[in-house]
Order: C-alpha cells, then structure tokens, then sequence
C-alpha cells in the first residue's frame, strides 16, 4: 500500500515551518523588500529600476492609435468599476509575493526580531508589520492586502489589525498621491516639499496611537478577534 505524505512534514519528517531558518538572506530579503516598497529608488535608470516597485509593477499598453489603455475613458457604472479593479490586482499581486518570499526565507523573522522594539512602542504593532506599513506608503491596495495576509496568519491580532488600518487609511498612498495629486498645489506652497509630507506621515501615527488608546480603554481583545 503507498504510503500518504504528510503535507505538513518534510521527506525527513521535519515540520516545513522549521526548515525556515534564520541565515544571511533572511537579512538581505527584509532591507531588499523595503527598498522595493519604499519607492526610494524611484525615477532610477538601467539596473537599479529592478528594485523599484512601480517599475516592477509596469504599465498597461495602449490600444493601438489610442492614448488610452484597455480602460478606455468615458465608461460609466459597474463595467468601468470592474476594469479599474482589474488594474489594481498586479500591485496586488507582486506586494503579496514579496512578502511570501521573505517570510519563506525567514525574513518575518528578523524583522519581528529588529523592528519590534521600534514599532511596539511607536504604534503598539508587532515589527513584521513593517513591510505593510512600507508597501502602504506607495499603494492603499498592496498595504491592505499585506495586512489581510498577516492578520490571516495570526501575526497580527485584531486590536493590532485596527490600529494599523487606522495607519493607514489616514493620508493612504502617501508618497504616491502627494507626488501626483499634491503636485497640483506645488506651485502655490511656500515652505520646503518635504514640511507637508512630514506633516502628513506625523498625523498617520498620531491617528494610529488615538486608535490604540481607544482600542485599550474601551475594548477587550476577544471582543477584535474577528
């Protein structure tokens, strides 16, 4: 009779989880990541556009003679809304598998380990949060996604989940709308760029620890479970 393989064990019986161990690309995966999600290496050229999410990410064709890509322009009603979802599921797609790889690579781990000194006390968050905080800076559907993921796996409790969407709904995509739909009020500013972005990111946090106060004072965690 053949023998059932455990999905959950390897060919040697040792649990899948514990082959994950911690070595020298579990610390490149998490830097490479945040990189990547940061947008910091944004408008680069030649090789380096390969760690920028929005190059990665890429761009839709045009129809042919056409300015516009297969959304078209003019559509109206559940039709325009399904092909404008359409558009946001690569974004989607390459923040998840980021993740996946540096959690395979036991990246989560050390990122858990290095950062949750900074982001405890900062938001109350564990520090494997950090690379949904990044993605959401750049994109509301990547950081939401990520967030989903760890709060399925149990990385995230939901006293945390609420915090952290507080985070990140306050000034969502933060550097991505303040470079394209805050360029509108460039002109008119009379202070250093950078003074309105820092203002936005402060109030991020400061929405955040409000969240976490209330969350602590008035509710138990059973009760966010779901």
């Amino acid at each position: 009779m053949k023998q059932e393989t455990n999905p959950a064990v390897g060919q040697d019986n040792t649990p899948v989880e514990q082959k994950n161990e911690i070595d020298i690309m579990s610390y490149i995966n998490p830097f490479l990541a945040i990189i990547i999600l940061s947008g910091a290496l944004a408008g680069t050229q030649g090789w380096l556009k390969a760690f920028d999410f929005n190059s990665l990410t890429g761009d839709f064709g045009t129809m042919k003679n056409a300015a516009q890509t297969f959304v078209g322009s003019g559509g109206t009603g559940a039709k325009q809304g399904f092909l404008f979802g359409l558009g946001l599921i690569p974004a989607v797609m390459l923040s998840v598998g980021i993740m996946s790889i540096v959690e395979q690579t036991g990246g989560m781990k050390v990122a858990q380990k290095v950062l949750t000194p900074i982001l405890r006390p900062l938001m109350g968050l564990p520090g494997c949060a950090s690379l949904a905080l990044i993605a959401s800076t750049q994109s509301t559907d990547a950081g939401a996604s990520l967030t989903r993921v760890m709060f399925e796996k149990g990385e995230l409790n939901g006293k945390e989940r609420l915090i952290f969407t507080t985070y990140e709904n306050s000034g969502a995509a933060a550097i991505g709308n303040f470079i394209s739909i805050g360029a509108a009020a460039f002109p008119y500013i009379v202070v250093a760029m950078g003074i309105p972005f820092a203002v936005i990111l402060i109030m991020k946090f400061i929405g955040a620890n409000i969240a976490r106060l209330i969350l602590n004072k008035f509710y138990k965690e059973e009760e966010l479970a779901n």
